[in-house]
C-alpha cells in the first residue's frame, strides 16, 4: 500500500531525487521550507540507527554461523567499509549486487517460511539461536527485529532514485 502513493508522487515530481523527503518539501514548500527540513531530519534520525543495527546483526550472524571467534566489531566495521566502497562505485554495481543477493536469498527464505506450514515440527525457537545473544528475551529480540526489518524495507528506497531512471513514469 505504501508503494502506490510513492509511485504517484514519483510520477508527479520526476525531476526530484530524494524520495519521500523531497516530496514533502515539494508538497509543502508553499507553506514553509521547514517541512522539508524536518522530514529530512526525521528520515535520517530513523535510518542511522537502523544501519548500525543491520550491520551488527549481520556480523553477529556471520560470526556465529561461519566465522566463530572473529571479533564482531571488526567484522561490522569491515562490512561497513565494504558497503561504502561498493556504493562509491555508483548505483549500477550496487543495484546489480543487491539483485544477485536477493536472488540467492529467495530459495532458502522460501523454504524457511513455507516448511512450517507443511511440517509444523520444523519450527523451533532454537533455530534462531545464532541471532539470540544470551539473556535476551523473545520480546526484546522481536523489538530489535522490527527495527532491522523496517530499516531494510526497500520499497521506499526506489523513490529516492526514480529521477535517475530513463522512463520514471513507466
Amino acid at each position: 500500500l505504501q508503494c502506490l502513493p510513492l509511485a504517484e508522487l514519483a510520477s508527479r515530481f520526476q525531476q526530484k531525487l530524494g524520495g519521500a523527503t523531497a516530496y514533502v518539501h515539494e508538497g509543502f514548500k508553499h507553506l514553509s521550507p521547514l517541512f522539508g527540513a524536518i522530514a529530512t531530519w526525521g528520515y535520517w534520525v530513523a535510518w542511522i540507527p537502523g544501519v548500525a543495527v543491520n550491520l551488527t546483526l549481520a556480523s553477529t550472524y556471520i560470526e556465529a554461523a561461519f566465522l566463530p571467534g572473529i571479533n564482531t566489531l571488526a567484522l561490522t566495521l569491515g562490512l561497513a567499509l565494504a558497503l561504502y566502497a561498493l556504493n562509491s562505485l555508483g548505483l549500477r554495481p550496487s543495484v546489480w549486487l543487491s539483485g544477485v543477493m536477493a536472488a540467492c536469498a529467495i530459495l532458502p527464505l522460501g523454504i524457511i517460511l513455507i516448511a512450517p506450514l507443511f511440517r509444523p515440527d520444523t519450527w523451533r525457537w532454537e533455530h534462531l539461536t545464532p541471532l539470540v545473544p544470551a539473556g535476551i528475551s523473545a520480546a526484546l529480540l522481536a523489538k530489535w527485529a522490527f527495527v532491522a526489518v523496517w530499516s531494510s524495507y526497500g520499497a521506499e528506497m526506489v523513490a529516492t532514485v526514480v529521477g535517475e531512471l530513463r522512463d520514471p513514469r513507466r
